[in-house]
């Protein structure tokens, strides 16, 4: 089964407005499907199939932040950052960067953090 997005989301990748893609879905040009709560939701290939695309549309970006508190809990650090992999393929997220911090306390003293708080006050991605 393949994803669905929501209108909002659709409208900006296909470069309409969110009322042209309701009315689109109206007269029959584009595919929805309706949640239980009364939202639609347009699925990818259909947003493939009006952008004339065979392709994966453009991922999003993302950073994946990890951290321990000691140097002895490394085989757990490196089990986080593979979980986050995982879950960022599944979600269709360009991981640019895995950052980790080893460090007893979270403050934003960390290297790693710091780091992270760059990326995102500097809006070079979207998701962390």
């Amino acid at each position: 089964m393949g994803k669905y997005l929501r209108r909002r989301e659709a409208a900006r990748i296909l470069g309409v407005a969110e009322l042209t893609l309701y009315m689109w879905m109206k007269d029959w040009k584009i595919r929805a499907v309706r949640t239980p709560g009364g939202e639609y939701r347009y699925p990818e290939s259909e947003i493939y199939r009006i952008l004339g695309e065979q392709k994966p549309l453009s991922l999003k970006k993302a950073v994946i932040y990890a951290r321990v508190s000691s140097a002895d809990q490394k085989e757990d650090l490196e089990r986080q950052i593979e979980v986050l992999r995982r879950f960022a393929e599944k979600e269709s997220l360009e991981v640019l960067e895995s950052i980790t911090d080893i460090a007893s306390r979270l403050n934003g003293k960390k290297k790693g953090l710091k780091r992270l708080f760059e990326l995102v006050k500097n809006r070079e991605i979207e998701k962390v």
